[in-house]
């Protein structure tokens, strides 16, 4: 969390992926605009979705920077061609004739 007028000097947006390094320890934090929070200081919740804020305990002075685009998902298989035949199915069915007795 950081106070507007802060995000607007650093050039940060309230939703904004940043991320937050103290000497040679980092974590990644999305940006909420609170005028709650006094200027010129942030606050950290203790567990993000990577990292808990721990990391950074005993700090003097943190960074804040714009984070870099997270890695693209992977693309969906391709869908099946007919006649394509899968490499190893999982179930495979047969019809059978009834026996005559």
């Amino acid at each position: 969390e950081l106070h507007p007028d802060d995000a607007e000097r650093l050039g940060l947006q309230h939703g904004q992926r940043v991320e937050v390094t103290a000497g040679d320890r980092s974590l990644t934090a999305v940006v909420a605009l609170r005028e709650r929070v006094l200027g010129g200081t942030a606050f950290l919740a203790r567990g993000t979705a990577g990292e808990g804020a721990g990391i950074l305990a005993g700090a003097r002075t943190i960074a804040v920077s714009p984070a870099p685009e997270p890695e693209p998902e992977p693309e969906a298989p391709a869908e099946a061609v007919e006649g394509d035949e899968p490499s190893a199915p999982a179930l495979v069915v047969t019809k059978r004739e009834p026996v005559k007795w």
